[in-house]
C-alpha cells in the first residue's frame, strides 16, 4: 500500500510525503508521524470521516515475472519501502520469512519471483479536526510535546494493496546457465522484469529438475488471506509444460478473489 501525509498544523495542511508498505510501519489512515522517526507509533490525535472508495472492485491488477539476485531485488518488487529496514521480513502463509539467509544460503542456484497485486482506490481522511485537548498543547505552544505525542504529520490518504509472489528457487543451475540468464535478462543489476528468452530458459530448467526435487518454491505476501489454497496448485503447475506462464495463471485468478477489506 501507500500513504500519504499531511502537516499537523491545520494552517499548514497540505500533502508533503508518501510512504509505501513496510512491515514496521504502524502508520494508518488518520494516525500521527514524525517524520524524523516514522516507524515510532504516534497517536491518532485528530477526528475525521473516512472516505470509501467508489467500489471494491481493484483499480489495477496484474502478474509477472522478476528474476532476484538479493533480497533486496524482491522489496523492490513488492514496493516495500526498504529504507526502513535493510533486513525485511515478509510474510509467508505462516510465518515470517528471513529472506537474506536465503540469498546467503544459494551460491549455484536462481531465483526468481511471480508478483500478482490487487490495487484499490485510495480512502481520504475528510472533515479533519485536531482533538479539543491536543489543540489546546498547540495553543499553549508546547510544540515539541505535541509532536512528541501526536507527531509532525498524519496520514491522510491510505492506498491499499495486496501483493503476492510464488518465489521459486531452483538449484544445482550451473555457471554457464547462471551467467547465459543473466545475459538474456539484460545482464543488468536492477530488477526487471524477466525477459521472453530468460523465461524460456528458466522454463527448461525447471522441467528438467523438477522431478529431483531441485525445484523449490514459497509463498509470499504482503496482505491478504488464504495463500494455503494458492500454495497448494503450485506442484501441479511446475509440471506444466509452460511452468512460468501456469503459475502466472494461478496466481492471476487468486489475486482477483481479494477485496478491498481484506
Amino acid at each position: 500500500g501507500c500513504l500519504a501525509l499531511l502537516c499537523l498544523t491545520p494552517a499548514l495542511w497540505e500533502a508533503d510525503g508518501k510512504y509505501s508498505y513496510h512491515p514496521s510501519v504502524t502508520m494508518a489512515l488518520g494516525k500521527g508521524v514524525h517524520t524524523a522517526d516514522p516507524t515510532s507509533e504516534r497517536l491518532r490525535c485528530i477526528t475525521f470521516k473516512e472516505s470509501m472508495p467508489y467500489n471494491d472492485t481493484a483499480v489495477e491488477t496484474a502478474a509477472d515475472f522478476y528474476l532476484v539476485r538479493e533480497s533486496q531485488d524482491l522489496q523492490r518488487v513488492f514496493n516495500i519501502d526498504v529504507s526502513a529496514d535493510a533486513s525485511v521480513l515478509i510474510f509467508n502463509a505462516n510465518s515470517k520469512y528471513d529472506l537474506q539467509s536465503h540469498f546467503n544460503m544459494k551460491t549455484n542456484s536462481i531465483t526468481l519471483a511471480i508478483e500478482g497485486h490487487s490495487i484499490f482506490a485510495p480512502v481520504i481522511a475528510d472533515d479533519i479536526e485536531i482533538q479539543p485537548k491536543y489543540q489546546k498543547l498547540l495553543d499553549e505552544g508546547k510544540l515539541e510535546q505535541f509532536e512528541k505525542t501526536c507527531g509532525s504529520r498524519f496520514v491522510s490518504s491510505e492506498k491499499r494493496a495486496v501483493r503476492v509472489a510464488v518465489l521459486i528457487t531452483i538449484d544445482d543451475v550451473s555457471h554457464d546457465d547462471r551467467v547465459k540468464i543473466s545475459v538474456d535478462n539484460g545482464g543488468g543489476v536492477s530488477v526487471g522484469s524477466l525477459s521472453a528468452s530468460a523465461k524460456a530458459h528458466i522454463d527448461a530448467l525447471i522441467l528438467n529438475r523438477t522431478s529431483s526435487h531441485k525445484v523449490k518454491f514459497r509463498v509470499l505476501s504482503t496482505g491478504g488471506t488464504g495463500l494455503d489454497s494458492l500454495e497448494k496448485v503450485i506442484p501441479a503447475a511446475l509440471s506444466n509444460n509452460d511452468p512460468l506462464d501456469a503459475i502466472r495463471t494461478e496466481l492471476g485468478g487468486f489475486i482477483k478473489t481479494f477485496s478491498f477489506k481484506n
